[in-house]
């Protein structure tokens, strides 16, 4: 996996909270979201994963050889990446000509030692960020109204309710720096040998963000259904905490949708709650096709 391959996407216009009815009352009623940390999550593997790191050492010694060669030796001097390589650019035009056999001899000595640092230094160095992010906070979304799954999962069987929310103009909201989940079937890698060898010729840097943000923002495919989005918010206001709730502005929450199988009484007391304390919120009902195994969702024209 490519740095490039968590870039931070487009914006989605709402992101989803699914809930059952006794939970979103007090959602609605305090204007809090709860934000969780790892442990406390149904996920065992979430931000708690080990990335794989998938090197063979004498093929990347070869490869990051050949890179230097032409690093210092090429026809035109490469883009440096990281230190070493505007160091290498530097020296060019003064750099000896060495033979191809002594060159590797000597610059082959210092990437065994550096590979060998790395052996030892990369894993507790990734054991050190999993322990950290046990205290971070996340508030997980979705991007889906509809899904048959997560309204039995996540909203009591279809009686509960699903909050939608947005960025609001002239808030400083938090929605803007959701970011969706990477579902896959492996478990990503930390470092591979392609990135290894560029990194040891001059041509790539070695950032803890994007390794940070696979642990984040990467999930078993298993979880693909929920179309999750995520906010990371660091360990929060109390690194201490299992969770902490959050107050949300009125404004970001734009629309409230009431389960398909949800009560009569209780679709009238939320429909109360709502209109009470969010006027300017659209009210919404799931509607099961009748042609199709899926739902719909359409505005609450009555009641």
């Amino acid at each position: 996996m490519s740095e490039s391959e968590l870039a931070p996407p487009q914006p989605v216009a709402n992101l989803y909270k699914y809930m059952g009815y006794d939970l979103g009352h007090i959602v609605l009623e305090n204007r809090t979201l709860r934000w969780s940390t790892p442990g406390t999550l149904n996920d065992p593997y979430d931000m708690q994963f080990g990335l794989r790191i998938e090197i063979d050492p004498a093929d990347v010694k070869a490869r990051a050889l050949e890179k230097l060669w032409e690093q210092h030796y090429g026809e035109a001097a490469l883009p440096a990446g990281n230190k070493l390589g505007s160091f290498i650019k530097a020296v060019r035009g003064i750099f000896p000509r060495l033979s191809r056999e002594e060159f590797d001899q000597e610059i082959g000595e210092a990437i065994d030692q550096t590979l060998g640092q790395m052996k030892h230094s990369l894993p507790p160095l990734l054991e050190a960020t999993r322990e950290i992010l046990t205290s971070s906070k996340i508030l997980c979304l979705s991007s889906n109204p509809t899904s048959n799954l997560m309204w039995a999962h996540y909203a009591a069987s279809h009686q509960g309710i699903a909050l939608r929310f947005r960025d609001a103009p002239d808030l400083d909201s938090p929605w803007k720096m959701a970011r969706p989940i990477n579902y896959l079937a492996d478990i990503p890698v930390l470092i591979n040998g392609d990135f290894l060898s560029d990194f040891l010729a001059g041509r790539d840097e070695l950032k803890p963000r994007p390794f940070l943000d696979r642990l984040i923002y990467t999930k078993s495919a298993d979880w693909s259904y929920e179309h999750e989005w995520r906010i990371w918010s660091g360990s929060g206001r109390n690194p201490e905490a299992a969770f902490e709730d959050v107050r949300f502005h009125p404004l970001e929450l734009d629309g409230v949708i009431l389960g398909y199988r949800m009560p009569q009484d209780k679709r009238h007391a939320t429909i109360a709650l709502v209109r009470r304390l969010y006027p300017h919120a659209e009210i919404l009902h799931v509607v099961p096709s009748e042609r199709q195994f899926q739902l719909a969702i359409e505005p609450l024209l009555s009641e």
